[in-house]
């Protein structure tokens, strides 16, 4: 499962590792003030998210259009994920 940070709701950023009810709460507040996050790595800002807790959820989330994934589209089916680069 891949999640947009940008648009999960509370239930579905618990499901996280390391993401908690209180935490899900600062990460939508947080974007709700600061608007889109555009790497999971600004997650940092978010009070009570360090280095581990990112490392746990970068497998988890959806790219955000930066450099680092540019090239790269991602195809969902049957729970699977599908990559290719142009």
């Amino acid at each position: 499962m891949r999640v947009n940070l940008n648009t999960a709701d509370i239930d579905t950023l618990v499901l996280l590792p390391g993401i908690g009810p209180n935490l899900a709460g600062r990460i939508i507040n947080y974007r709700t003030l600061h608007g889109p996050f555009g790497s999971v790595e600004q997650l940092q800002a978010v009070h009570g998210i360090g280095q581990s807790t990112i490392k746990g959820l970068a497998l988890f989330v959806q790219p955000f259009g930066s450099a680092k994934f540019s090239t790269t589209k991602y195809a969902f089916s049957n729970g699977s994920v599908d990559e290719s680069t142009d």
